[in-house]
């Protein structure tokens, strides 16, 4: 009897330790999911003010016809919600993040390159896109 009692105790610490052991990584992994949106949003910022995206990024074209008309453009990242983070089994990377955007183009004509640039802009889907990260067990890098 007193046997039985011990291990049902026993029993259930390691029951108790599990179930916190697996909180504890489930909240590990929340924490890991905030950073990876925190550091998603941070990476698009800077793909839109140091890359080419954006209205900054505005360029313009003779459009055909020899140049009758002229086409402004700029592309630009839409942010979709869309990311996944993935456990690995390698120490060194502990995790992996999966961020997709899309990449929108936006067109406006005019008779001349200022009307062009002042003009109503249509944007279209261009393209969809897909970047994988690492979590280096701190931070995740770029």
């Amino acid at each position: 009897m007193k046997n039985s009692k011990r291990l049902w105790i026993v029993l259930l610490a390691f029951v108790l330790l599990g179930c916190v052991t697996s909180l504890g990584f489930a909240q590990d992994e929340a924490q890991i999911q905030q950073k990876f949106e925190a550091f998603e949003k941070g990476w698009l910022k800077k793909l839109t003010e140091q890359g080419k995206y954006g209205e900054a990024s505005m360029r313009v074209e003779p459009g055909a016809g020899g140049g009758a008309l002229y086409a402004a453009r700029y592309d630009v990242i839409k942010e979709r919600a869309s990311r996944s983070i993935e456990r690995t089994n390698q120490p060194a990377t502990p995790y992996i993040g999966v961020m997709r955007y899309e990449i929108w183009s936006c067109s406006a004509f005019g008779k001349t390159p200022e009307e062009a640039k002042a003009g109503k802009f249509e944007c279209e889907l261009q393209s969809h896109v897909r970047e994988i990260f690492r979590y280096n067990g701190k931070e995740w890098v770029y």
